[in-house]
């Protein structure tokens, strides 16, 4: 109920439209929103890397320079970059930390406008609430989160970055320091490989 509540109050360019919720009973509760068809920005660095040359790619941080090549193209990097940038500062000025920034919960509309989902651990915040640690995708997770430190806004903004990564990469953040993917590594050693190559700025 609380992630209906708090899906019903945003109104974004950038976040997913909520429309209404379905149930079968009390406890199988659905949120219902716009038809995002072109999926997940996952999905699109997927289908990215099976280009093994780069010059056959069409996801790019800027546009081509022949009009040819841009009408190829879908959107670019930098377009989803600012619409998901967008979207998380609208959350911040309402107080509200997503807590679980990453490809799979950005995704395309039929222009390829990137709108921001998943809202099942997000969280209004108060001044002197401590966020619950331990809550999104790991590899994702600010390293003081990791640590038990306070989830504040700064660990959205940490996430912005990996998903950055994500995309400059076409996958996981971390993904040459794992064996094949994050999932299976304990919080400690993800917290580990991520506090080596972190730059503290807070």
């Amino acid at each position: 109920m609380r992630e209906i509540r708090l899906c019903a109050r945003l109104n974004h360019q950038n976040i997913v439209p909520f429309v209404g919720i379905a149930w079968s009973t009390l406890v199988d509760l659905a949120v219902l929103s716009d038809l995002m068809p072109r999926g997940d920005v996952h999905e699109l660095l997927q289908s990215e890397r099976r280009f093994e040359r780069v010059q056959n790619r069409r996801f790019h941080w800027r546009r081509a320079a022949s009009s040819k090549e841009a009408a190829d193209e879908m959107t670019t990097k930098t377009s989803v970059a600012l619409d998901v940038g967008r979207a998380v500062s609208y959350l911040h000025d309402l107080s509200i930390i997503h807590r679980d920034l990453k490809a799979k919960n950005v995704l395309l509309s039929a222009s390829f406008e990137a709108k921001l989902s998943d809202f099942g651990i997000s969280r209004v915040t108060k001044l002197d609430e401590t966020m619950t640690a331990n809550v999104g995708t790991i590899a994702w997770i600010a390293p003081e989160v990791l640590t038990g430190d306070r989830y504040t806004t700064k660990a959205d903004i940490y996430s912005f970055g990996a998903f950055l990564s994500e995309m400059d990469t076409l996958g996981t953040p971390y993904a040459t320091e794992t064996s094949t993917n994050c999932e299976g590594f304990s919080n400690a050693r993800i917290a580990i490989l991520v506090g080596i190559h972190c730059v503290g700025f807070f």
